[in-house]
């Protein structure tokens, strides 16, 4: 469900637009999850809650349920619980969502 679209404020390449979907970062070649709410998304990225407590490989693949879509991502930068990522390769379709 979109939101809002935010307008470019110089420092980000596109606009992004304000979400509320449910996501999961998978590790251990997709064996194991971290539920994690998307706050925001553009053509390039996310913006994630995560758990607090939650350690993050710099590089993993985000599941977004909604979609029933994988992205391949890295970490651009963490504040507290939030995680901001950048997509690092194409998307794909999946059935486990």
């Amino acid at each position: 469900m979109v939101l809002m679209t935010f307008e470019n404020s110089g420092c980000r390449k596109e606009d992004r637009k304000l979400v509320s979907l449910d996501g999961a970062i998978l590790v251990a070649k997709r064996k194991c999850g971290i539920d994690v709410r998307i706050h925001d998304m553009s053509e390039r990225g996310a913006k994630l809650a995560i758990p607090g407590d939650a350690k993050l490989p710099v590089m993993f693949e985000l599941l977004v349920v909604a979609q029933k879509k994988v992205y391949p991502v890295r970490i651009c930068w963490k504040r507290h619980e939030l995680v901001g990522v950048e997509f690092v390769g194409k998307s794909y379709s999946t059935s486990f969502a």
